[in-house]
């Protein structure tokens, strides 16, 4: 029998603090941004001096790194962004999770088959989304941060809605909901959790995706560990039921 694959838990990681904590404690998967294309200027950042050394730690231990360039680019800041890119593919990034879709095209210009994932700023959110997302030679299955009802490829495990609440969003009682609907790629996100905090959050995630506890145990946990509670935000039983992929031709 062929070993079960389990989906990739992507962890963010703005320094090596960060980054290590994220290894040991079970992400498949780091995210991280730069000082420059990164929606998050305000945070910690990595440098582009940093990515050859980085990538080197996360690919001995077996781990996959992911670049943020998730803003808009203006076509006078193009060539700048080249200056960032040559290194990036250089370095072994993984792949880039890219908002603009010049930015794509000279990404493609570049690297003919360097990865690339859909922002959430893309808000791709039908079939026909996904089928412009693959004009662009994306590789299947890498939207992100967007749940669709008869396409769900990849889920935001635990995030928040920072615009009207500061309530920590979890979609743990419909881990393997999600997984069945076709889910291979599962997303946290925080903001101002302790380091502590974030260790606990990604072990406990990726034991519920190893099948170790199930999504109501670790409701509990965050529910417990969280003094503002934890929402499931869209992913309520007054929403759609989550169904089985819709697959379009192409």
């Amino acid at each position: 029998m062929l070993p079960v694959s389990l989906p990739e838990l992507l962890a963010p990681a703005g320094n090596w603090h960060c980054a290590r904590a994220a290894v040991e404690n079970g992400a498949d998967a780091i995210y991280f941004g730069l000082d420059h294309g990164n929606a998050r200027l305000r945070a910690d950042n990595f440098t582009l001096t940093d990515l050859p050394e980085l990538m080197g730690f996360l690919h001995q231990r077996g781990v996959k790194g992911y670049l943020t360039l998730n803003t808009l680019v203006f076509a006078g800041e193009l060539p700048a962004m080249e200056k960032i890119l040559r290194p990036m593919i250089a370095a072994g990034v993984d792949a880039a999770i890219v908002q603009d879709l010049g930015l794509c095209r000279l990404i493609r210009h570049l690297s003919p088959d360097f990865p690339l994932h859909a922002s959430t700023q893309m808000t791709i959110t039908s079939a026909a989304g996904v089928a412009f997302a693959r004009a662009l030679r994306k590789p299947p299955g890498t939207l992100r941060d967007r749940v669709g009802t008869e396409h769900a490829l990849q889920a935001d495990a635990g995030c928040r809605n920072t615009l009207f609440n500061g309530v920590a969003q979890t979609g743990a009682d419909y881990a393997h909901r999600l997984i069945q609907a076709g889910a291979r790629h599962f997303r946290l996100e925080f903001l101002q959790e302790s380091p502590e905090q974030v260790m606990a959050v990604i072990n406990q995630y990726h034991r519920l995706l190893a099948g170790e506890i199930s999504g109501p145990q670790l409701w509990r946990q965050l529910h417990l560990q969280s003094q503002l509670g934890v929402t499931r935000g869209p992913l309520n039983p007054s929403h759609r039921p989550i169904t089985a992929p819709y697959t379009p031709h192409f």
